[in-house]
């Protein structure tokens, strides 16, 4: 698995396409961890279970961890969340890149 993670709209789409153009890509991992948050499920548990069922796909996520901590107890949850599965993501990946303002550098 290869992680690629920054901020929103820096291009990281584009990078994993360019970079990977034969492998899975998937998009805001961050919004599935959120579904997980609306749903009552564990991010961690859905966060194992892709990353076994996906070893040669392209995670992208967005950093939503910056900033102003929300009052909203939902966001509060869904940044925490996001922000541990990040975390296990770069852990288990292979390599991990940040993209900022469309270029990719590598950090693992």
């Amino acid at each position: 698995m290869i992680m690629i993670t920054g901020g929103s709209f820096q291009g990281k789409t584009e990078y994993a396409r360019a970079q990977y153009p034969d492998r899975e890509i998937i998009v805001h991992f961050e919004e599935q961890i959120l579904q997980c948050i609306r749903e009552n499920r564990d991010p961690a548990a859905y966060t194992g279970q892709f990353i076994e069922s996906h070893p040669d796909a392209v995670v992208l996520m967005d950093e939503i961890g910056n900033g102003i901590v929300p009052t909203d107890r939902e966001e509060r949850a869904w940044r925490e969340a996001a922000g541990r599965v990040g975390c296990r993501l770069a852990k288990e990946a292979g390599e991990v890149y940040r993209v900022m303002a469309g270029i990719g550098i590598r950090i693992k």
